[in-house]
């Protein structure tokens, strides 16, 4: 191996290390909004699959949350489907396989990844995915952040 890629490989593996032993971040409680970016859809959904499958996905909202201590990202997507597993101190992953909702009648694959960046600041992915009729897959980036204001009432 060149020292070039050993070197490479050493920073990565330090960074690596760096972000599992990074300071769990506790968001701060308050006024959040929530937004949605740009959807990506697979090339095999039918025409109309993809804007029902986004349909499915957290649509933008704002709102009072007071954040569990330590935090859990439940407070912000709370379905009983989904269950949380905890890839870091500020990385967290769902995924949920044959879900089904009231307002959907096939099962579906959900799986999210949300990063607390900061206090003020969670980024989240989902992706909601349908294996009949054909495979078809919807995704979306959405940023979470607190709004300037009062804090909600604390726990």
């Amino acid at each position: 191996m060149s020292r070039q890629l050993m070197l490479v490989a050493t920073l990565g593996l330090a960074a690596s290390a760096a972000a599992e032993t990074a300071p769990a971040i506790q968001p701060e409680d308050g006024r959040w909004g929530w937004t949605a970016g740009t959807a990506r859809s697979s090339a095999g959904c039918m025409p109309g699959m993809a804007e029902t499958l986004l349909q499915l996905l957290p649509q933008q909202k704002t709102g009072l949350v007071t954040f569990e201590r330590p935090f859990h990202p439940r407070d912000i997507i709370d379905h009983p489907a989904v269950q949380w597993q905890q890839r870091g101190p500020n990385h967290f992953v769902a995924v949920a396989r044959g879900a089904s909702l009231a307002s959907f009648p096939l099962p579906l694959d959900v799986e999210y990844h949300l990063r607390v960046q900061s206090p003020t600041h969670l980024h989240a992915d989902g992706t909601v995915a349908l294996g009949f009729p054909q495979p078809c897959s919807v995704s979306a980036p959405f940023e979470f952040r607190r709004q300037a204001g009062p804090a909600a009432p604390g726990r």
